[in-house]
């Protein structure tokens, strides 16, 4: 059992270790329970410049890390993404971020949303 403990929290912690995956899980967070939201829009950053590049880095990289453990659910055309059977597991570490005060600059500048908590916004 400890083991399948363990194991579960290194895919959440893999699963939320990249700023597109986290920005998709915020995304859904904000979202209704049963909405889906568009992508590549919801993984978007300040420092994300090419979308088509994006999109690719999505569907062949970061959907899957999410799919993988039903974190989340997407499609291709329209090309969105929705709750996962799991996805609160993950969901559970974002909002635990967004309830922490102080969290150090150089960890939310690229996050659009956690910067916008950190503002008190």
């Amino acid at each position: 059992m400890v083991a399948d403990s363990q194991q579960q929290w290194r895919r959440i912690f893999r699963a939320v270790s990249e700023t597109p995956r986290r920005e998709i899980i915020e995304a859904l967070l904000e979202a209704p329970a049963d909405a889906s939201v568009s992508l590549p829009a919801a993984a978007m950053t300040d420092q994300s410049d090419d979308e088509g590049a994006l999109q690719t880095e999505l569907v062949h990289r970061h959907l899957p890390v999410l799919a993988e453990h039903d974190f989340v659910a997407w499609e291709h055309e329209p090309f969105r993404v929705a709750r996962g059977s799991s996805f609160e597991d993950a969901a559970v570490v974002i909002e635990a971020i967004h309830d922490h005060d102080g969290l150090p600059h150089h960890l939310i500048v690229d996050c659009n949303r956690l910067r916008e908590v950190s503002r008190g916004t």
